[in-house]
């Protein structure tokens, strides 16, 4: 016994569910990189607000480093002031260490 050739019906039947699967497949790979989407766009804006935290914080950083610095010159002066060659040295030597770690 042959099988019947399928009816233009059928046919058209069979590229009908062939078509929805296709839709199908297509709205479950849609919905699975709209959620990778959505995850990068919620790591990107943590990643943003870590940049700002670390900026404003490098930033006050470099303000201390300041502050510092002009108080070791301060300090230096008084010491060269007061002839006290051992404050001196060990001021200039703390200036220093300090411009190394600043850089």
């Amino acid at each position: 016994m042959s099988a019947a050739p399928d009816s233009p019906q059928d046919q058209q039947q069979d590229q009908q569910q062939d078509l929805e699967q296709q839709v199908q497949s297509l709205d479950v790979e849609n919905r699975r990189i709209t959620e990778e989407l959505q995850r990068l766009q919620s790591e990107c804006a943590e990643l943003l607000v870590v940049r700002e935290q670390q900026r404003v914080e490098l930033g006050e950083q470099r303000t201390r480093v300041r502050e510092l610095t002009g108080r070791l010159r301060d300090a230096e002066a008084r010491a060269r002031r007061a002839e006290n060659s051992r404050a001196y040295r060990a001021a200039k030597a703390v200036r220093r260490l300090l411009r190394r770690s600043a850089d």
